[in-house]
């Protein structure tokens, strides 16, 4: 999992399914108002919301699931529940690029906790702009960032919503965002506010960009999805036990 600590009889069990993406999915409401979004996907998003948001900026795009399924004890083997949609991985033929989407995990899951983007030079029709217009356009869209790094070539930003809310990394040595990050401060997690990181990369300084690296990620709603997973294992395991316990006795 992803920042807390797996149970014992947890497991997972992932199985991938390749999709072509043919007609559109008419969303439904809007998801997360936290004015981020990452080529039209949103935190709290569901699947269809994103297949529509994701055709709309690349009809020709292509699309992996990526299904699990957690495993627990009954008292005498090994049982699984149903398998769900953990991450959709995007790739866009005509404008180069990918964006892999994790959802939360049930029993109340399904919406998306996470996004991650990549994107470089080869492939894309249009060519990124240079490193400050990119820069600029980041900020108009977002806002000021609540942090940024400048390097010789290239640099890092980083945005929180609600602004008010607490930005929950120890330090500013790692805002990658990745899943296992252990730079996450999980004390308050409740307080912790959705967050969006940038990082630009052109070859030469001022020059076009030409690799990129963006996430998006809602630390609460995973944290709170994982507790909510862990008491719902936890509930079929000892429902399954009784029921063996029962059947034995009988």
């Amino acid at each position: 999992m992803m920042m807390m600590q797996k149970m014992n009889n947890r497991r997972w069990v992932v199985a991938v399914g390749l999709i072509m993406l043919g007609l559109p999915i008419v969303a439904t409401a809007a998801a997360s108002a936290d004015g981020f979004d990452v080529l039209g996907v949103r935190l709290g998003m569901t699947q269809p919301e994103v297949e529509a948001s994701v055709i709309a900026y690349d009809p020709e795009v292509k699309t992996t699931r990526k299904l699990s399924r957690f495993s627990y004890f009954d008292g005498w083997e090994s049982q699984s529940t149903a398998d769900f949609l953990k991450t959709l991985v995007v790739e866009f033929p005509s404008k180069g690029g990918t964006l892999e989407i994790d959802f939360s995990s049930p029993p109340d899951g399904g919406r998306v906790v996470r996004i991650a983007r990549t994107g470089g030079y080869s492939g894309r029709k249009v060519a990124f702009p240079p490193y400050e217009s990119f820069r600029q356009s980041l900020i108009k869209k977002y806002g000021a960032p609540v942090f940024e790094r400048r390097r010789t070539v290239g640099g890092e930003l980083l945005w929180a919503r609600p602004a008010n809310d607490k930005v929950c990394l120890k330090t500013e040595s790692s805002l990658s965002l990745e899943v296992n990050n252990t730079n996450y401060d999980l004390s308050e997690p409740q307080a912790c506010a959705r967050l969006l990181y940038y990082n630009l990369e052109p070859v030469t300084p001022g020059g076009p960009v030409q690799r990129l690296r963006a996430t998006a990620i809602d630390v609460e709603e995973i944290v709170g999805s994982e507790l909510a997973t862990n008491a719902w294992l936890k509930k079929l395991s000892d429902e399954a036990r009784a029921g063996r316990s029962e059947a034995s006795s009988g």
